[in-house]
Order: structure tokens, then sequence, then C-alpha cells
């Protein structure tokens, strides 16, 4: 597949690098007690929600890493692109994702710099790392409802801004979706299908047992 247009939409989301250092002070540590074990519901948690980017549309991927240092985001590359299932390809500052499955393919772009620029884009969206549930389908129906006029939020995972947006505009709510940032948080996201179902369970259980 050739290299796409410059896309429309920016997607922005912040990664750390993963770690079991109880000295390294890091988010992800609050999904459980023994910091290997947090480090390992991360990994797997951030796998599933790579898997869920696939069907991005007009939209370039950002990764934003920290902490900001080039030994953490040389980790973080070298970790989160084989979780893309597809080909990859190196093009100039950023890399090209080709999906094995028929999706467009997405820019992916990775980078210590918290404020690096989105002027160039339309429409820019921040998606938490620890909402698994929030897919490619939920994402572009969202960016189709951003306007100059409305500003869409998914209340603690996903906010969209339109480049042209006046100071007053409306503000669209998104349906709740889960987030799973504490060890509780993870427990019930890995309860019994009864409890609530759940169409990442399933994904998530098999990942985390694999590490």
């Amino acid at each position: 597949m050739s290299e796409p247009d410059h896309p429309t939409n920016i997607l922005q989301i912040h990664i750390e690098e993963p770690t079991s250092n109880p000295e390294q002070v890091s988010a992800h540590h609050t999904l459980a007690k023994d910091p290997a074990e947090a480090e390992k519901r991360y990994r797997a948690l951030v796998h599933v929600m790579i898997s869920q980017l696939t069907g991005l549309q007009d939209t370039h991927l950002r990764f934003i890493v920290t902490p900001a240092i080039p030994e953490a985001l040389e980790a973080v590359t070298f970790w989160l692109l084989p979780l893309f299932r597809g080909k990859i390809t190196k093009s100039k500052d950023h890399f090209l994702f080709t999906p094995e499955q028929y999706a467009p393919a997405i820019s992916i772009e990775f980078t210590t710099d918290e404020d690096a620029c989105t002027t160039s884009y339309e429409k820019t969206a921040t998606l938490s790392a620890y909402c698994p549930e929030c897919s490619s389908r939920w994402i572009n129906a969202a960016m189709a409802q951003c306007t100059k006029d409305t500003k869409v939020v998914g209340e603690s995972y996903l906010s969209i801004q339109h480049l042209a947006s006046e100071s007053e505009t409306t503000l669209l709510s998104l349906p709740k979706l889960p987030t799973i940032k504490t060890a509780a948080d993870w427990d019930i996201a890995i309860a019994p299908e009864s409890t609530a179902p759940s169409l990442i369970r399933p994904k998530l259980k098999k990942l985390h047992q694999e590490l």
C-alpha cells in the first residue's frame, strides 16, 4: 500500500516505558501491589489497546513516551511496533503500518515531546492507554462528531478538539467506558463474564497469562 496523504486528524496516546523498578515513579504501578505484576498488567493492557486501533481512518497516531529520555523512546518503540498486526515500514520521521486485514494504512510516530506540534491537523484527539474498550470504530465516530463548534469528550478516556474551535463551544459527552488504572479496576476487568460483559476480557486475560 502506498503512503497515505497527510491525515486530517491526529490521535495522541501517552505511553510509559514499562518497568518493575519500584524506584522509578510510574503511573502503571497502581495496577498491582507488586511492581513486576503491575508491569505485566500494563503490557497486556497496552497490547489490547494497540489491537483496537486497527481501522483508524484519516488519522496519524502519535505516542508520547515517558520518561522523556532517548533510552525510553527507543525501548517503547521497540516494544510497541511488533504489537501492530501487519507490515511496518520506516518512512522519514515516522513508521507506516499496513494492517493484515483490509483496513487503512496508519502513520505512526514516537516522541518524548509533550508539546509536539499539532497545528497541521484539523482535529486533535487524546486517548488514554488505560481504556482498551475504546476501539477505532468508536474513535472514528467521535472524530466525525467533532466540529469547530463542538468538542467531543469521553470522560477519563478520550478528548477531541477542532483546530478552528472557538472559545465557546458545545461539549458533546460520549457514553462512559471503563478505564483500568488500579488493581481494583483490573480485578473487575478480568472478572467472570457474567459480572459485566466485555469483548476485551478474554484477550486481556490471555495476553496477561502469556507474559
